[in-house]
């Protein structure tokens, strides 16, 4: 069997041998397997940077995996010979916190990507102004790899933009195996 998987979609699986007899009606189902990446932004202003409002009304990245990627079922999705010259828009970020509307957030899941030149395109407006499209590479050593969560903050300050990054294993427990006995 195989599967055909776009950004945007949380893929995982999980492929068990066991039976139901009849004897015995449970079976013990393998943990899911995350195949794809998480990725988040947090966008804020930088201390002393003079912003009261920003509006961030589009997020892109460059070079992304050319999708659908189509693989194996309950096999990590292939990168062989695969293209990296998507651009994978965002959309527009929420506000998460009323009390603080200067911070906004975006996530999204993304398909698996070698490591290379990667780039983060913002369209956004300070304090009312004329909008400004800004643009920062990635670490060109940024691989995005199966089952893992990429936080990436970004501190804007007029046409300057700084990104940090974590990196951890995507564990938000959303999935269970248990299917009621």
């Amino acid at each position: 069997y195989t599967v055909s998987v776009s950004h945007g979609v949380d893929y995982a699986s999980s492929l068990t041998t066991a039976k139901v007899s009849t004897t015995d009606f449970s079976v013990k189902l393998t943990p899911l397997t995350r195949r794809c990446s998480k990725l988040t932004f947090n966008f804020l202003p930088k201390d002393g940077s003079g912003i009261t409002a920003a509006n961030i009304t589009a997020i892109g990245l460059t070079n992304m995996t050319t999708a659908p990627l189509t693989g194996s079922l309950n096999e990590e999705l292939p990168l062989t010979g695969i293209g990296q010259d998507a651009t994978l828009s965002l959309g527009k970020p929420t506000i998460p916190d009323a009390n603080k509307p200067l911070e906004q957030s975006i996530s999204t899941i993304v398909l698996l990507r070698n490591a290379g030149v990667c780039n983060l395109i913002l369209s956004v407006e300070y304090n009312s102004g004329k909008a400004k499209t800004l643009s920062t590479p990635l670490p060109a050593n940024l691989a995005f790899a199966p089952g893992f969560h990429y936080t990436f903050t970004v501190k804007m300050k007029g046409s300057l933009i700084e990104v940090a990054s974590t990196v951890q294993p995507w564990t938000d427990k959303l999935f269970s195996t248990d299917m009621g006995g």
